[in-house]
């Protein structure tokens, strides 16, 4: 019974000592404990070599060719609105009528004062020339010569100020009918005819001109070189497509360089003239924009998916030929149509990692998936 007593904790050790061994055999054979870590699936592309045409793509904001806001240059009542607000007018058309009965008064009264000056002149011409020959005859003392002399000189500028203040008067009455100076369409008319008008503070209407009409856009500064080289050579063509617009694009060209960058954003400025005769461009409208600025031939070009913003630049992952991840730094070109163009970095037939590059650093291992 003693002896029962004492086998008992040895056979407890030995159990343990089983479960042990049967812990480290297990640890030791399985696959599932081991530290390697698993590849990372990836998605690759190419990189191959293609012809990339040089687009610029933009939104862009409609703007009237010219704005003319009319304001009246001489005062008086309103008396009448000669045209339709909301419609096109045409250079030299009819705007607007102020009361010109003041004004052609004042003309009259002009016209008067110069018709009486052209008569004293004549007479005090006739008398200067009398007392020339009266003096050579000694009949006359040669200082009343000159003294009508002098009298018709002063009666010849008198009539000169006056024809002056003639055609001051013919111009004021004259800008009481008020003509459009452009070919363009009107906005609402800002006050009807009975109202007082104060010259060239009133505002009575602003006219638009839309034929033809301009595209103003931002483009980056980085592509400035190519805009300019472009247009020292000559038209750079353009194509809008309008916000809603179901139709073709719209064919025009850039015909204004900003002078200045604009360090705030980055970009200058570029504006577009189009034709516009089938009115589908409207000052204020909001329009998509590509600028074609030629052609790059045999460009290294990758999904723009590729590429990420990194702290010394844009990077991408290549997969070598041991299915390891390798990090190159590159320098990027435009983008066309979802395709980067890779200026340095990589060469054509890289594989190219386009999705999964969260996971990755460089020496990971990578799985291709389909």
């Amino acid at each position: 019974m003693l002896g029962a007593a004492f086998a008992a904790p040895w056979r407890r050790v030995g159990l343990l000592l089983v479960l042990v061994l049967a812990s480290c055999g297990k640890t030791a054979s399985d696959p599932t404990a081991s530290s390697a870590p698993k590849p990372v699936p990836v998605l690759v592309a190419s990189a191959k070599t293609s012809d990339v045409p040089m687009r610029l793509q933009a939104v862009g904001t409609v703007e009237p060719f010219s704005t003319v806001v009319i304001r009246p240059q001489v005062g008086g009542v309103l008396t009448e609105a000669a045209f339709e607000e909301g419609h096109d007018v045409s250079k030299g058309d009819v705007l607007f009528r102020i009361d010109d009965r003041q004004y052609a008064a004042s003309l009259k009264q002009a016209e008067a004062a110069l018709a009486r000056d052209e008569i004293l002149s004549a007479a005090a011409a006739r008398d200067a020339a009398r007392y020339v020959t009266l003096v050579q005859k000694s009949f006359a003392s040669q200082e009343d010569q000159e003294r009508l002399t002098a009298q018709s000189e002063g009666y010849k500028a008198s009539v000169a100020l006056d024809q002056a203040l003639v055609e001051q008067a013919r111009l004021q009455r004259s800008w009481c009918t008020i003509r459009s100076p452009i070919d363009g369409r009107a906005g609402p008319i800002l006050l009807k005819p009975g109202n007082l008008v104060q010259p060239n503070v009133s505002m009575l209407v602003t006219l638009n001109q839309v034929h033809p009409i301009r595209v103003v856009f931002p483009v980056p500064e980085g592509r400035l070189p190519e805009v300019r080289a472009l247009m020292a050579r000559g038209d750079v063509s353009v194509s809008v497509r309008p916000e809603g617009d179901p139709g073709d694009p719209i064919q025009g060209s850039i015909t204004f360089l900003d002078n200045v960058v604009d360090r705030a954003t980055g970009t200058f400025l570029l504006k577009a003239t189009f034709e516009n005769s089938d009115n589908r461009l409207w000052p204020g409208h909001f329009v998509r924009v590509t600028a074609m600025l030629g052609t790059r031939v045999g460009a290294t070009v990758v999904p723009a998916s590729a590429v990420q913003d990194g702290q010394s630049g844009p990077y991408l992952f290549v997969v070598k030929a041991d299915g390891t991840a390798d990090l190159r730094n590159v320098r990027i070109g435009p983008v066309d149509e979802g395709l980067l163009v890779i200026e340095s970095g990589i060469e054509p037939g890289d594989r190219v990692v386009v999705d999964g590059q969260v996971r990755l650093s460089p020496g990971t291992r990578v799985e291709i998936r389909q």
